[in-house]
């Protein structure tokens, strides 16, 4: 799957710049909060929707591939 790291010293302008680059419909896949020397790190790991969708297909293509198999042996 294809994703995207931002980084900045506040969530809600991390949030805005995954938005901004990959639209209202991207998904957070994982948040982090981290202290450094030059104070708070935010970063959001985000998927674009045609990522998260390619990865939807490819597992109902796998459930599919398994009910099939699973039939056959019957």
């Amino acid at each position: 799957m294809q994703l995207e790291s931002f980084r900045g010293t506040e969530l809600h302008r991390v949030i805005r710049q995954v938005r901004l680059s990959l639209g209202d419909d991207a998904m957070i896949v994982h948040t982090h909060v981290a202290r450094g020397p030059q104070g708070q790190v935010v970063e959001v790991i985000a998927a674009p929707p045609e990522a998260i969708e390619a990865f939807k297909a490819k597992l109902d293509g796998a459930k599919t591939a398994d009910l099939k198999k699973a039939l056959d042996a019957l």
